[in-house]
């Protein structure tokens, strides 16, 4: 395992312990007993699954997203699931653990309220809307006094490439000092040459090994930081959560691609 040296920003969740890592990040416990970092949105691909054989409803993958919430959760719900670790991180849970149905219960009360993925076209195409995000968030903030209140989508966008990179670096090590989540999205129309890859161990993304099975490539996607370290050559590497599990991401491959996007949520 890694030591801590290397660690410039970390939630207090997401503690390091005797050089070796201890999460301690939104533990969510699952029917067996098992515990998952945050939620997962495989678990409503399984479900959408399971319904498309019994009902053998329509193949369009669009008229499917209209008839089933769990085919619309499973398909556009990374940006719902990314604001409710968020929000069970500041508000409920912090340190503590809660079960898979009480995280299940929360993704509807958003989903549902604030952050409602809908039935048109262009929210099945989109998911999730950035000023849902800013205006349900801001909300939730208030609600709870939490000393940072103001949110913001894509706060650089407009910068140069260069500046956008450098300010969207320390905007998260800022928030991760002060044991605040940062959403965060990776977008590209092209993925065959500009996937990301979320790798599944600290070395692995340091080296920029080639994928391997238990790591993640993804071409558009929300997910939720908890981390930042530092190579002794200067290397950035985002420690996140997706999935129900942790990862590691090259800030330098991921920030090619900023843009309106493929950005963060702000919270000042």
């Amino acid at each position: 395992m890694v030591s801590n040296e290397g660690w410039i920003a970390k939630l207090r969740g997401c503690l390091i312990k005797d050089g070796t890592e201890a999460m301690d990040y939104l533990s969510v416990q699952l029917e067996d007993g098992k515990s998952i970092q945050g939620g997962n949105q495989g678990w409503y691909y399984a479900r959408a699954r399971k319904q498309e054989k019994e009902d053998k409803g329509p193949e369009n993958s669009l008229k499917r997203c209209r008839l089933d919430e769990n085919y619309r959760l499973a398909n556009l719900g990374c940006g719902v699931i990314a604001m409710t670790n968020l929000e069970l991180y500041l508000g409920r849970t912090r340190y503590g653990e809660i079960s898979k149905k009480q995280f299940e219960n929360a993704v509807s009360e958003g989903w549902k309220k604030k952050y409602r993925i809908g039935r048109s076209y262009l929210n099945l195409i989109a998911g999730l809307y950035p000023w849902k995000m800013e205006k349900g968030l801001s909300q939730f903030l208030r609600e709870h006094g939490l000393e940072r209140q103001r949110v913001k989508w894509a706060p650089y966008a407009l910068k140069p490439q260069k500046k956008q990179r450098e300010l969207v670096l320390s905007a998260m090590e800022e928030m991760l000092a002060d044991d605040y989540p940062v959403v965060f999205s990776y977008h590209t129309f092209d993925s065959q040459k500009k996937s990301l890859t979320l790798y599944s161990s600290l070395e692995d993304a340091e080296s920029g090994a080639l994928p391997t099975a238990k790591d993640e490539v993804i071409d558009s996607h929300y997910m939720t930081a908890t981390g930042i370290y530092r190579t002794k050559k200067g290397l950035c590497v985002l420690q996140t959560e997706s999935w129900g599990r942790i990862y590691y991401v090259r800030y330098d491959r991921y920030a090619e691609k900023l843009n309106y996007f493929t950005n963060i949520l702000l919270i000042q």
